[in-house]
């Protein structure tokens, strides 16, 4: 998460909930829509996100990439352009209010949207890692 420190720029949360795993995407003026998937057992779980996008182009997506489970969200042209912000943190921010049965073994942040294939082969760097230590993801 960057924490929402200015509601005005963009901002994101990648969470656990008890329906699955949800991107938080917020913007301008304090706006923010919520995109969800599936998620139980151990799975590895990643959000994308942009600061522009052309109305009806995905702007944000959550996948889970150890079932192949993903949700979109597509851009609307109130959501502007914007600059990130906040610097981002890793850690239970609302564990008593969401009561999340998860807890985080891997947390990664790049500067920028990852391609699908970038993507998958995370995926599968982070899979073989764990798989290592006797951990199937």
């Amino acid at each position: 998460s960057n924490s929402r420190s200015n509601p005005n720029n963009l901002s994101f949360t990648l969470g656990a909930n008890p329906a699955g795993a949800t991107l938080y995407y917020g913007y301008g003026n304090g706006l923010l829509r919520t995109i969800t998937v599936p998620a139980t057992g151990i799975v590895a779980v990643m959000g994308r996100v942009k600061t522009k996008g052309a109305v009806g182009a995905v702007i944000a997506e959550i996948n889970n990439l150890t079932t192949g489970g993903y949700s979109k969200l597509t851009y609307t042209e109130e959501m502007g352009n914007h600059t990130k912000a906040g610097a981002f943190r890793v850690g239970s921010g609302y564990a008593t209010t969401a009561n999340p049965a998860s807890t985080v073994l891997f947390a990664a942040a790049w500067d920028r949207y990852l391609t699908d294939d970038e993507m998958n082969r995370q995926y599968a760097q982070i899979k073989d890692t764990y798989a290592a230590i006797g951990v199937s993801i």
